[in-house]
């Protein structure tokens, strides 16, 4: 109920036995320093589900505390956040994820300010309305975003990783924060970052299409240069764009799209030797530069199609 509390001290659970097994949470879940919650079932292959309701809802977690929360390959927790539903979480300990399916409905707003970790979660949003936002260091790897709107910042070096996901449908924003997309699939995807931490990375990743107006990657206002590799940029109105920002490329290809790469306002692209064996495949433009830098192509092995 709205004002309820949930404290730990030391290691707690609560048990979700069977499909109809359900935790509807309005309240305050606190975890002291060193304690941990763990949310799971002890049925194979049943779980039940956990609701949240309302604008009341928080989570504060103490020094090296974890919220955990544990479903199965086959039994994932179904973790949903009714309309109008406000979460927030704080502190300085952390919140785990593994084979949690999230669910969003209209005006749902999930703010994450612990460090988080995500495992084969699946995120869904079912309006355009609804927010996830991650404001410390998080990991998310395994699982799906689609219909969603993700945001990451103020996470430092490595603060928000991403790793063998796949995106559809939605816009991930990062900003304050060095990221590493590592073995990600994006189908009308935008990923947009701002002011990245140095050592921040893109590889190995596929763009398909893209959201409307809206380029495929993009990086704006930032000093630290981000590290292309092995990416597939396709079928879009702009691949990549810069703008103010600086890249090396190595190894990706930009195919189909009415312009691959846009070089706007004293922004660079590398993609000389040691980098480069990068492709542009008929686009429409290869490259654009507006007030840039002119791209680094020597010796670097680069191919231009049609």
């Amino acid at each position: 109920r709205p004002h309820s509390r949930i404290k730990t001290i030391g290691n707690g659970r609560i048990f979700l036995n069977g499909a109809d097994a359900i935790w509807t949470n309005e309240g305050v879940v606190h975890l002291h320093s060193f304690d941990s919650l763990r949310v799971a079932s002890e049925l194979a292959n049943q779980c039940g589900k956990i609701k949240f309701y309302g604008e009341t809802g928080y989570t504060f977690l103490g020094d090296h505390s974890v919220l955990q929360i544990d479903g199965s390959p086959i039994a994932a927790v179904e973790l949903i956040l009714a309309e109008d539903a406000k979460r927030g979480a704080e502190g300085s300990g952390t919140c785990k994820l593994n084979h949690v399916n999230l669910h969003f409905h209209n005006n749902a707003e999930w703010h994450v300010g612990v460090k988080s970790r995500y495992n084969e979660v699946n995120a869904n949003g079912y309006t355009p309305h609804h927010k996830l936002s991650f404001h410390n260091r998080m990991r998310w790897q395994g699982g799906t975003l689609q219909d969603m709107e993700i945001k990451a910042s103020n996470g430092g070096i490595a603060g928000a990783i991403l790793q063998n996901l796949v995106g559809l449908w939605c816009k991930a924003q990062f900003s304050n924060t060095g990221i590493r997309l590592n073995h990600c699939d994006f189908d009308h995807t935008s990923v947009q970052c701002e002011n990245i931490e140095p050592h921040s990375w893109v590889a190995h990743c596929s763009f398909l299409d893209g959201w409307t107006d809206l380029p495929q990657l993009e990086v704006s206002e930032s000093q630290s240069t981000l590290f292309l590799e092995e990416n597939r940029f396709e079928n879009h109105d702009i691949g990549l764009r810069l703008f103010h920002a600086q890249s090396t490329a190595s190894c990706n290809a930009w195919e189909g799209n009415d312009t691959g790469v846009v070089l706007d306002t004293l922004s660079r692209l590398d993609a000389k030797s040691p980098y480069g064996k990068n492709e542009w495949i008929e686009n429409g433009i290869h490259i654009q530069c507006h007030s840039a830098y002119m791209p680094l192509f020597q010796s670097g092995a680069n191919q231009f199609g049609d």
